[in-house]
């Protein structure tokens, strides 16, 4: 379950019930319960019980970029980042700076939190040209890239473009 702009979703009426509730029970179900938020200091000092319930009922964290220091502190409170970890996270860099390079990736710190004491694993994940061509969309290219999918899925079953079977060698 992904709960995407999680401060917003704490608008909704009982949210904060809900969301405690999900990252106190939902693994018993075999269900992973993912949120994505920008500031975690804003969601401490909204709603810090939720900020508790996920830190703590967290097995992992991955954190992206966060140049804002005060942030990083405040989730220390809750999660001991060392100082070493918080100058990585503020000094990756933008993948869009590196655009066109192929060494261009997103910086991430992997955080678990299964064992004594949370490990950190400082990684980079790059995107292939494959991955590149087809997420890159502007309008112009968006039908373009769409219908070339079509055509290539319609060849991989042996199918023409209107449906019939065609000979596949």
């Amino acid at each position: 379950m992904v709960i995407e702009e999680m401060t917003a979703f704490l608008e909704v009426p009982d949210a904060e019930k809900i969301v405690i509730d999900f990252y106190e029970r939902m693994r018993k179900y075999g269900c992973q319960v993912i949120s994505i938020l920008q500031k975690y200091t804003s969601l401490l000092e909204a709603h810090p019980s939720v900020a508790k319930a996920i830190i703590g009922n967290s097995m992992a964290l991955m954190l992206l970029r966060n140049v804002d220091r005060r942030d990083l502190d405040g989730l220390s409170e809750f999660l001991p980042l060392p100082e070493v970890i918080k100058d990585k996270i503020t000094s990756f860099p933008l993948p869009s700076e590196m655009k066109g390079s192929p060494e261009a990736y997103a910086g991430f710190v992997w955080v678990r939190q299964t064992g004594e004491r949370p490990m950190f694993t400082v990684g980079r994940n790059y995107l292939s040209e494959e991955v590149m061509a087809i997420t890159e969309a502007s309008a112009d290219s968006f039908e373009t890239k769409r219908k070339a999918l079509l055509h290539e899925r319609r060849m991989q079953m042996g199918l023409s473009r209107n449906g019939d079977a065609v000979p596949v060698s």
